[in-house]
């Protein structure tokens, strides 16, 4: 990916928006520090805790990131906290989830989305973290969102279609070993394979 493209990405939203309400937050933020547990190993304790060894404080920077930017839709810059307005956790909601203050999560932020770019390692971390909060924002939606908008039907069709390409991947997998077997096998029969396995056993 071009570095300017993966530059933006990695500074705003990397998931389909959802219209959800603030009602909504305390629960999101929650799977949103699951999902970063899971990618990464490091516990939800630490995750929320003040401890700084590399480890926890990127799993750290990454739940802030997620918090920030793919719970809720709307303006998510900076000047976003001066208004009413944004449909996305303000820096100082963040915080008070942390314990922690207001120029903290906006340096996590930061530095968690500049890294994001040149670090490949930390890139798949907080993908692979993404992609498990996809899972579970999806799952909450479907028991607890009574309404559903057109940005969550968007949503669902992105996770559908990821599903299918998943699919697509696996099946085409299994078409080239079933591909591979047929070569080894050499125009043999299946007879004559299984006694040739069985003598050279």
């Amino acid at each position: 990916m071009e570095y300017k493209k993966l530059k933006e990405l990695c500074e705003g939203k990397m998931l389909p928006p959802i219209d959800i309400g603030k009602e909504h937050y305390g629960a999101l933020f929650d799977l949103c520090i699951s999902a970063v547990s899971e990618a990464t190993g490091v516990s939800p304790e630490m995750i929320l805790g003040r401890r700084r060894m590399r480890a926890v404080a990127d799993a750290r920077m990454m739940a802030y990131k997620m918090a920030r930017h793919e719970i809720g839709v709307g303006e998510c810059g900076y000047d976003a906290v001066l208004y009413h307005d944004h449909k996305c956790p303000g820096y100082q909601w963040i915080a008070d989830r942390f314990k922690n203050t207001h120029g903290a999560v906006i340096h996590g932020v930061e530095r968690v989305s500049l890294h994001l770019v040149v670090d490949r390692e930390l890139f798949n971390l907080y993908t692979k973290a993404l992609s498990l909060y996809e899972i579970y924002r999806a799952e909450y939606m479907s028991i607890e969102v009574k309404s559903i908008t057109n940005l969550q039907i968007h949503a669902l069709q992105a996770t559908i279609e990821t599903i299918k390409e998943s699919i697509k991947t696996h099946e085409n997998a299994l078409a080239e070993t079933e591909r591979s077997l047929e070569e080894a096998k050499g125009g043999k029969d299946e007879n004559m394979v299984q006694e040739q396995c069985t003598s050279n056993g």
